[in-house]
C-alpha cells in the first residue's frame, strides 16, 4: 500500500469511527430515559469532555507555538483557529467574538457557562446529573458532590486573566488532578461495597425484606 493509500485508509477509520460516536451518542440522547444509567453516562462523558478540551488547551498553550515572537500574529491566529475548530468551537467562539485573543479563547473553553464543550459547562452538568442519582448518603453528604461543587465555585471565581498571569499550564494541572479525584470519589462512593454498608438505602431495603 503506497503513502496515498495508507492515508486514505487512516482518514477512513477516523471517519468510521467518527461517525459511530456521533450516532451512539445521538442514539443515547434522543431515546435513553433520563434514569441512572443515563446519568451515569452523561457524568462520564462530561467528565472526559471536560479533561479533553483542557488538555488540547494545554498542548496548545505550550507546544503548537513554534517561537513566542509569533504571539499575537497571523501564525497565532491561525494555531488558534485550528484549536478551536479540534474542539468545533470555531463557529460559536466567532459568534461571541470576531477577533481571536488567548484571553478570549481561554475564558470561552474554560470559563464559558453555555458552550458545551467548555470545562465549566461540562462540570456544572455533571454535577446536575450526580444529584440525580440515588446514593448511598444524602447529596449534602456525599463526598463526590461536595467536591464537584468546591470545583465549580472555584471556577466561578476565577477569570482568564487570572489563569494567565498565574500560568494556564499550573492551572490546567492542577484542575486534572481535582477531576481525577472527583472520579476516584465516583468510584468509591457508589461502585465500592464499602460505601454500601451503612446505606441508608440499603439498610431499609434489607429491613423490609
Amino acid at each position: 500500500m503506497g503513502a496515498t493509500g495508507e492515508d486514505d485508509w487512516r482518514r477512513g477509520i477516523f471517519r468510521s469511527v467518527r461517525h459511530h460516536s456521533q450516532l451512539f451518542s445521538g442514539i443515547l440522547d434522543a431515546t435513553m430515559t433520563r434514569g441512572t444509567g443515563w446519568h451515569f453516562s452523561n457524568v462520564g462523558s462530561l467528565l472526559e469532555r471536560a479533561d479533553k478540551t483542557s488538555r488540547i488547551l494545554d498542548v496548545k498553550y505550550f507546544t503548537l507555538l513554534p517561537n513566542v515572537s509569533d504571539i499575537n500574529t497571523p501564525i497565532d491566529d491561525l494555531l488558534w483557529s485550528a484549536m478551536l475548530r479540534s474542539v468545533s468551537g470555531f463557529e460559536m467562539f466567532r459568534k461571541r467574538h470576531r477577533v481571536i485573543t488567548i484571553h478570549r479563547v481561554v475564558e470561552f473553553l474554560i470559563l464559558e457557562r453555555n458552550f458545551p464543550r467548555a470545562i465549566l459547562y461540562c462540570i456544572e452538568r455533571a454535577c446536575s446529573s450526580l444529584e440525580q442519582i440515588d446514593g448511598p448518603m444524602p447529596n449534602d453528604q456525599n463526598p463526590a458532590i461536595l467536591r464537584i461543587r468546591e470545583l465549580i465555585a472555584l471556577m466561578k471565581n476565577v477569570t482568564a486573566k487570572m489563569i494567565i498571569d498565574g500560568g494556564m499550564h499550573e492551572f490546567i494541572d492542577s484542575f486534572q488532578g481535582k477531576l481525577n479525584k472527583i472520579g476516584a470519589l465516583i468510584r468509591e462512593t457508589y461502585f465500592d461495597a464499602k460505601a454500601f454498608e451503612h446505606s441508608p438505602v440499603l439498610v431499609q431495603t434489607q429491613s423490609q425484606s
